[in-house]
């Protein structure tokens, strides 16, 4: 059995410019995005009772006792210019996450740790359209 206690929250700012550029259509956008999830997270054994004398599906001892959080902050640029049927698309997202976990309950030792991911992630595209109706 758990009992778990979940938030979630985020944000996404952006800037974006829509302009014409050599006889065709620029957009430009710019952001920062985040968002943070914290799990408080409870575990009990689903039984009560010695071996012989048990009663089952009612909460029990506590297990796990942890606090567990991922965390996230991305900043972005992207970019498409399109003329006529043609459109050039090029973006670029910096990533980093961080997720961690603080136990309380140690007696099976402590399971504590954090990590770390980041990286970029870039896009390049060409679209053409072969007719308008498509």
């Amino acid at each position: 059995m758990i009992d778990l206690d979940r938030d979630y929250w985020g944000f996404n700012a952006r800037w974006r410019l829509q302009t014409e550029w050599r006889s065709g259509q620029l957009n430009l956008s710019a952001g920062l995005a985040g968002d943070r999830q914290p799990d408080l997270r409870q575990g009990f054994e689903n039984f009560v009772g010695s071996p012989l004398n048990q009663s089952l599906g009612v909460p029990g001892r506590l297990k796990p006792d942890e606090t567990n959080r991922a965390t996230t902050l991305d900043a972005y640029l992207r970019a498409s210019w399109q003329r006529e049927d043609w459109t050039l698309e090029g973006g670029l997202r910096r990533v980093n996450a961080r997720y961690s976990s603080d136990e309380v309950f140690l007696a099976n030792g402590n399971q504590s740790g954090a990590t770390r991911f980041s990286g970029c992630l870039p896009v390049v595209g060409v679209r053409w359209q072969l007719a308008p109706q498509l």
